[in-house]
This record gives structure tokens, sequence and C-alpha cells, in this order.
């Protein structure tokens, strides 16, 4: 299966990017059409700790 990823950046930190793969993700309870993959966000803590400072101003 290729994976074709999308990269999305925070303008004001482009530092901060996550991974977005377009295509039909199904379970039970939902239909998507895009799966953002934070694999990366949940294993590096330098990364974490930018995107809730980011998230933390108005």
């Amino acid at each position: 299966m290729k994976k074709e990823f999308i990269t999305v950046t925070l303008p004001k930190n482009p530092s901060i990017t996550v991974d977005v793969i377009p295509g039909h993700f199904t379970t039970s309870h939902f239909h998507t059409t895009h799966y953002i993959d934070l694999d990366n966000l949940k294993t590096n803590s330098a990364l974490a700790r930018d995107v809730a400072r980011e998230l933390s101003l108005p």
C-alpha cells in the first residue's frame, strides 16, 4: 500500500509539522477522509511542548 503524506506546518512555528494521509478511513462509529498522524507528536516531547505552547496562545 502506497502512503502519500501531506505535511502541514504551522506558519508561526515551522518546527511544528503534522503528517496528514488522505484516504477513506472507517470504524464502526465514523467515516473520515483524512488521517492525522500523531506518532511524532506522541514520541517527541520537545515538539509536544511547542504544540502545547502554540495552542495556549490566544
